[in-house]
This record gives structure tokens, C-alpha cells and sequence, in this order.
């Protein structure tokens, strides 16, 4: 069976990512991380709950609908629940806040470029 096919499962708080605790409130779950490993690590993936992706620094690859190849801040990424993406930082170099949380069944994962969600992810970050 070849394994370069396959799509990782990863939980709630599995990020590519180190950082401190996170936090839970209300069902949602917060982390403030730094991107680790280099891009090439970074595997094909899905969650099984919602999570938005608030970059805070760096260049960040998605192939949410309306990212671009490579995207600087601000912007902040929806993947609904099951979207099977390998999002991941340009040179495996960042930091973002992941918020994950929701088990609904949105359209698309989404790419956000706006000043609001810059302020946002820096507000909730720290």
C-alpha cells in the first residue's frame, strides 16, 4: 500500500507549530505557535473540526479559495471541518493563531486579506 497518497487525521490542537498551552473557551480551543518544521514536512491533512488560521508573520501557502501563491499578512484562513488542504509557511518560517472549533459543514475553505483580521489575530494572540 503506498503511503504518499494518504491523508493524515489530525485532532483539534495538531498544528505544525510550538508554543505555549493553549486556551479553551465555549467549545473553541486558541493557540498562539510558531511554525517549525520546514514546508516539505508539512503533509497533506484534515481536521475534524473547523479551524481558522490567523497569520501573524511570515508567508503562508494555502490553497484556500482566493489565497494567493504565497500570502503576507494580514489574512486568516477558514477550513471547514474534513477539508483536506497542506497548508504551511513559505520557507517553514511564521507564526500564527489557530482557532479551532465547529463540526458544520461550510462550502470552502476561505482566504481572508483584510486589516480587520490582522488587528483581530493580534489582539487574540496576545
Amino acid at each position: 500500500m503506498q503511503t504518499c497518497n494518504m491523508v493524515l487525521r489530525r485532532g483539534k490542537t495538531d498544528f505544525w507549530g510550538s508554543g505555549p498551552e493553549g486556551r479553551h473557551a465555549g467549545g473553541f480551543s486558541f493557540h498562539a505557535l510558531t511554525a517549525n518544521p520546514p514546508e516539505e514536512e508539512v503533509r497533506r491533512h484534515s481536521h475534524d473540526e473547523a479551524h481558522f488560521v490567523l497569520v501573524l508573520a511570515g508567508g503562508y501557502m494555502s490553497s484556500a479559495l482566493g489565497a494567493p501563491m504565497v500570502s503576507e499578512t494580514p489574512v486568516m484562513i477558514y477550513n471547514p471541518p474534513g477539508t483536506t488542504h497542506q497548508d504551511r509557511f513559505h520557507g517553514g518560517r511564521g507564526r500564527f493563531l489557530a482557532v479551532s472549533g465547529g463540526t458544520g459543514r461550510e462550502a470552502a475553505a476561505l482566504c481572508l486579506r483584510d486589516p480587520y483580521a490582522y488587528r483581530l489575530a493580534h489582539h487574540l494572540a496576545q
